[in-house]
């Protein structure tokens, strides 16, 4: 309203001519219940009122029920003052206002102030300024139709004023706008670091890239040196005699020295360590022990119970999982039961951290065919589990060799009855994106990982 007002009055002075708009009416906003207009010229400001109040017309103007008014002031060249009014009747919601504290949540990046507005207008927008504290230097503002707002950039532990507004527009261009409330906010510390579990190693090769070993019909162990890619670069034959082993699992790095390593059971039941290089060879082994033929699965998942040293779990033939812990000189703690239960499941992997919480995890397949994450808690329990999909009784062999794809997650691989090998890249929120295929031919393989 105030810009057709303020036109009028420019229009005026420019003729040098005192009359009134013949098409306010269409101007204004619409729909209006009533407009009116005042005029006049050669007043001051403090004048014009009084001059207007002693006009009946005008003065019915002024006290009329109408809601919104617009004002528009000008003085020409010569000095002389020209004014207008324009009244306007609208069907309006009433003047907005916030009840209540607003509920603010604060850290080191920002925060968010939520309100409520009471419940008998249309609050159309919220607007909302962030001061540093003292509530005099202005560092930002939004306007939102959401009572959310976040402002990012803060820092830590640190004052801020928020001034709130809650604005209701019940014709386009005429609005309401509520009390202004004044809140003092603190930004919290830095929240703590949760430190990651160390990434599963499973470079033999030394290019920071994650590969693949798997085991031939014949006994022989090939190395598949992965690109970052999804893909393998030639393989590369680690030699034969393979096939007395009945068990080979990944281990990551087992002992400390930054490179993969590869522990092995045999058919007596001992239990070998194979110590990589990272060169794609081995350092002399090293016996873990023996007995271990009681054992139906064996996985080195990492560092499971946070203790800086990476174990390795079993499951025996009743079903009873057992966690070793690694004392760190070729040599077991005293073993940990992690439950019963365990002989429904039918294939048991060590993908490392898998939901990225710093802590190491196991995946398995049940007999239906299943997947279930179960998230370590870092002190020899589970939190609840988590249902990563169906349908995977259609692969003979799964494996969790780490980050593939170089996405910083680490992944699963499976082949399926075919020989088909495929990649399930984790996109971190306990789903898979879209499955690679890595090649056929891989049914010759009696162990991959």
């Amino acid at each position: 309203m105030n810009s057709v007002s303020q036109n009028w009055t420019q229009a005026m002075a420019a003729q040098s001519l005192m009359t009134h708009n013949p098409y306010f009416s269409t101007q204004l906003p619409q729909p209006w219940m009533g407009v009116a207009e005042n005029v006049a010229m050669g007043f001051t400001a403090g004048t014009v009122v009084a001059g207007w109040m002693n006009s009946p017309g005008h003065r019915a103007n002024i006290l009329g029920d109408y809601t919104h008014i617009g004002i528009g002031y000008w003085v020409d060249g010569t000095g002389r003052a020209w004014f207008t009014q324009n009244f306007g009747k609208y069907d309006v919601v009433s003047q907005p206002s916030m009840v209540g504290e607003p509920a603010i949540v604060v850290d080191k990046s920002g925060f968010t102030s939520s309100w409520v507005p009471t419940p008998n207008e249309t609050v159309t927008r919220y607007d909302v300024q962030l001061y540093a504290a003292g509530g005099t230097t202005l560092l930002d503002s939004k306007t939102t139709t959401s009572p959310t707002v976040t402002f990012t950039g803060l820092t830590a532990s640190t004052g801020y004023v928020v001034k709130v507004a809650a604005v209701a527009v019940d014709v386009p261009g005429l609005a309401y706008s509520s009390p202004v409330k004044t809140f003092t906010v603190t930004t919290s510390a830095p929240a703590p670091t949760v430190p990651g579990a160390p990434k599963r190693l499973n470079d033999f090769t030394g290019d920071g890239k994650t590969d693949v070993i798997a085991r031939d019909a014949s006994g022989e162990l090939w190395l598949y040196p992965g690109t970052g890619t999804g893909d393998w670069s030639k393989r590369i034959d680690l030699g034969g005699g393979w096939n007395v082993m009945s068990t080979i699992v990944s281990a990551g790095d087992f002992n400390g020295d930054g490179k993969a390593d590869v522990i092995a059971r045999d058919t007596s039941g001992e239990l070998w360590f194979y110590p990589g290089t990272g060169t794609g060879d081995w350092s002399k082994r090293q016996d873990l022990g023996a007995g271990w033929n009681v054992m139906t699965s064996i996985v080195a998942p990492g560092d499971f119970n946070a203790d800086g040293k990476p174990d390795l779990i079993a499951r025996d033939s009743s079903g009873e999982l057992w966690l070793y812990p690694n004392n760190g000189a070729g040599d077991w703690l005293k073993r940990v039961d992690l439950g019963a239960g365990w002989n429904i499941m039918n294939s048991i992997v060590a993908p490392g951290d898998f939901n990225a919480d710093g802590k190491v995890d196991l995946v398995a397949r049940d007999t239906s065919g299943q997947l279930w994450l179960y998230p370590g808690n870092g002190q020899n329990e589970w939190f609840k589990r988590v249902d990563l999909g169906a349908g995977w009784n259609t692969m003979n062999a799964i494996t969790a060799p780490g980050d593939m794809d170089s996405d910083g997650r680490p992944d699963v691989i499976a082949r399926d009855t075919t020989g088909e090998l495929w990649l399930y890249p984790n996109n971190g929120a306990g789903d898979w994106f879209k499955r690679i295929d890595l090649g056929p031919g891989w049914n010759p393989m009696t162990a991959i990982l």
